[in-house]
């Protein structure tokens, strides 16, 4: 039912190293996997990451956009996480509590 992730939030502040623009960050996050509407892969993370614009991520890795179900409105985050990863984190949630 909750899921604990890691986000890619957008930073206010602006880098001052080699990498002029943006800075993106990481937090932990926990999601309700009732209001998981749409997983969709992210490219454009893979190649912030390749860039060196990503704090805290090391590696090779995937990133996700997850929509959320929010009411009226939605909302999307974006997670260090592979569509596979996900697919199997949101069946195993589910199964539990079916199973309970």
């Amino acid at each position: 039912m909750i899921l604990k992730l890691k986000e890619v939030y957008r930073s206010r502040s602006l880098s001052r190293d080699s990498n002029p623009g943006p800075i993106w960050l990481t937090r932990d996050i926990f999601i309700n996997t009732k209001h998981i509407v749409l997983i969709r892969e992210n490219l454009e993370m893979k190649k912030r990451l390749t860039e060196g614009s990503i704090k805290g991520v090391k590696g090779k890795k995937d990133f996700c956009t997850i929509s959320l179900d929010k009411g009226q409105s939605g909302s999307e985050i974006t997670v260090v996480a592979s569509l596979e990863q996900l697919e199997s984190d949101v069946k195993s949630q589910r199964r539990s509590l079916l199973n309970g």
